[in-house]
């Protein structure tokens, strides 16, 4: 094998690792931390690899993808290197189990791809470097060749399996095991998993509330068996950073309904609320409320909770009413503001805040999934099982 096609495989491959690896890392803090940043290669709610990561399709008897990834390139740099440095008395079976080691990367990312593009509706861009790396780097190794057929080398693989071949073998099944184990206690996987058992069994044995009347704005399958509701306010920075993690959720789950409530912590139009503010909070309740239509509702949920900060350091609903034009430009603003300010409105958040008080609302966000009320401080892990078990 050309001494050069090897040094840009091993280039190759410890991109590839990099990527495996970032992948791992974050699959762990998506599923194990409560509070796990965006991911890098998160474009847009089509590109997304949260929403991947969250998938049934990411993970194999609970080992992700990406740690199998990791561990599998892992053990083809260390092939790389073997034969580079010359440590091996045997080059053309280390040559021979590295150049179908390969083409099993292929596979899995032909594999990979079909499932991406037939039974998922988001895609993740890392994976797709990653195929397309892992393309490259078979070439690069098979076009090193003299014999470029690639049955050829499986047929001289298999026929010339020794003790040496077999310990790789060995460690391509152990590495991956090994680096998810220390990767899970790292990011204490086995204490959030007895977390989210417990969580689940609080959420199976509570007891179901009537949520109605319930005022706010739905997306996702409308005939579901799983139905998440969250009562939220605007202002609140907990529910800013949920609003993150659900949006991730319902990428990765787009079979589930899910209706977004407000209870504005302001007792201008809150009357379980003792204490009046300013009315900036019940403005943008009344919003997602007043929005022709939902499309425009939620482009204002996203929209306020990105600017909380600025909706949060103002004093007047005039203030408001100009930043939020922002996004409803194209409406009657008019119209938009008259309903803002009607009797009706108001009347629908205070039945908001009944009907969450009434159900056992203690803060925001605060969620419940057909009726019965979760912990939101391992929501990810939690919503997972439970959509398992629902579904």
């Amino acid at each position: 094998m050309k001494q050069k096609s090897l040094l840009i495989a091993t280039a190759l491959i410890i991109i590839s690792i990099a990527l495996h690896g970032y992948l791992s890392l974050h699959y762990y803090e998506l599923h194990f931390s409560p509070s796990a940043a965006d991911s890098a290669c998160n474009i847009n709610s089509t590109f997304n690899c949260d929403a991947v990561a969250l998938s049934s399709y990411s993970s194999v008897m609970g080992i992700p993808l990406a740690t199998f990834g990791m561990g599998f390139h892992f053990i083809m740099l260390l092939l790389t290197i073997t034969l580079l440095m010359g440590f091996t008395s045997k080059p053309e079976r280390a040559e021979s189990l590295l150049i179908n080691l390969a083409g099993l990367s292929v596979l899995a990312s032909i594999v990979m791809g079909i499932i991406s593009f037939t039974q998922m509706s988001v895609y993740c861009p890392n994976c797709m470097i990653l195929y397309a790396v892992s393309i490259i780097t078979f070439l690069v190794l098979l076009f090193s060749q003299e014999d470029r057929n690639p049955i050829i080398h499986i047929k001289y693989f298999l026929q010339n399996i020794d003790k040496t071949s077999i310990i790789w073998i060995a460690l391509l099944v152990v590495t991956p095991i090994l680096s998810h184990s220390i990767l899970m206690q790292k990011h204490g996987g086995n204490k959030t998993q007895r977390y989210a058992e417990s969580g689940f069994n609080m959420w199976k044995n509570g007891i179901s509330q009537d949520l109605t009347p319930i005022h706010g704005i739905t997306k996702g399958d409308q005939n579901s068996n799983v139905h998440i509701v969250e009562y939220a306010d605007f202002l609140c920075p907990h529910c800013k950073q949920a609003s993150k993690t659900v949006k991730t959720f319902l990428n990765a789950n787009p079979n589930v309904k899910f209706t977004f409530a407000t209870f504005p912590l302001d007792g201008t139009c809150n009357p379980k609320i003792q204490r009046k503010g300013f009315g900036i909070t019940c403005r943008l309740s009344a919003s997602i409320l007043c929005a022709p239509n939902e499309q425009l509702a939620w482009e204002l949920h996203d929209f306020i909770f990105e600017h909380q900060q600025d909706f949060m350091s103002m004093s007047q609903t005039n203030n408001v009413d100009l930043k939020l034009k922002e996004v409803a430009k194209d409406i009657d603003f008019e119209k938009f503001q008259a309903c803002m300010d009607s009797e009706e409105t108001y009347k629908k958040l205070a039945e908001n805040a009944t009907t969450a008080d009434t159900a056992g609302l203690e803060g925001t966000p605060t969620f419940f999934v057909n009726g019965k009320k979760i912990s939101n401080m391992l929501l990810i892990p939690v919503l997972n099982r439970i959509v398992n078990d629902l579904n």
